[in-house]
């Protein structure tokens, strides 16, 4: 059943080696993945998150040498 879809797409692939199929196909997957994770999420947000992320990473490491003031800071941001 499958057979008949798949051997127009694949075929010429697999002509060219096992490596070379394998490599196409993982480059193919990989991008559209990556279009998909692209115009599914929030971009805008994803980028305050991590800005804010780093931030507090900054903090966190400002205070490694206090570690009740870090775990008092991390609690607050927790919450």
């Amino acid at each position: 059943m499958f057979e008949n879809l798949l051997n127009p797409i694949f075929k010429p692939l697999l002509s060219l080696g096992f490596f070379w199929a394998i490599l196409i196909i993982s480059f193919v997957l990989t991008f559209l993945i990556t279009m998909v994770y692209k115009y599914t999420t929030d971009q805008e947000l994803m980028k305050r998150l991590k800005k804010e992320m780093k931030e507090m990473q900054k903090e966190l490491k400002k205070l490694s040498s206090n570690p009740q003031k870090a775990m008092s800071h991390q609690k607050k941001n927790d919450g």
